[in-house]
């Protein structure tokens, strides 16, 4: 059996649950999203710190930025949002991998601040 030195199999530890929403208009007439797990899968998470701090409305948010990396899926998207370590962190970028094995999936959560 040949070894691939670009192989990050047993690198995939971290337990990541990715959601899809659903959006529909409620009774009153606004719209509604629900969001669903979609798929739980093993991933690399790289955190990258807090990267920006804006003043929005009078509150300081800060952005903080992660690359998760899995196996490549084709049905994940940027309409989706991971659940990792409890906080929710929007997909803003997807990036196959040259050999086509992983997904990096670049990440942001934004927190508020008083």
């Amino acid at each position: 059996m040949r070894y691939n030195k670009k192989e990050e199999i047993g690198r995939l530890r971290e337990r990541i649950i990715v959601q899809s929403v659903s959006r529909a208009i409620g009774t009153t007439g606004f719209g509604t999203e629900t969001w669903s797990n979609f798929a739980e899968v093993w991933a690399i998470v790289d955190y990258k710190g807090v990267n920006k701090e804006e003043v929005e409305g009078g509150k300081i948010t800060a952005l903080s930025q992660v690359r998760v990396t899995c196996r490549n899926r084709t049905d994940i998207n940027e309409q989706q949002r991971i659940i990792w370590m409890d906080k929710y962190y929007q997909i803003e970028n997807l990036q196959i991998s040259e050999d086509n094995m992983y997904l990096h999936l670049f990440c942001s959560f934004a927190q508020n601040y008083v």
